[in-house]
């Protein structure tokens, strides 16, 4: 599953609340513990990244000097 920003920002608010249990639309995610939590949050981190780095391409070129 791919998760969104604002996803993502509601599993923030829940851990940040103390709260395990989370509803996207109506969809309710019942977490057993904080780490299993946690554990959301850092993949859910991951798939936003993934999402606003995907179409950014970065190339280096070495430049040589032969004097």
């Amino acid at each position: 599953m791919a998760f969104t920003a604002e996803q993502l920002a509601t599993l923030e608010s829940a851990a940040a609340s103390g709260t395990l249990r989370v509803q996207f639309g109506d969809k309710v995610v019942q977490y057993q513990t904080l780490p299993d939590l946690l554990a959301a949050i850092r993949l859910a981190r991951s798939d936003v990244l993934d999402d606003n780095t995907r179409c950014i391409t970065r190339r280096r070129y070495a430049i040589y000097d032969r004097s």
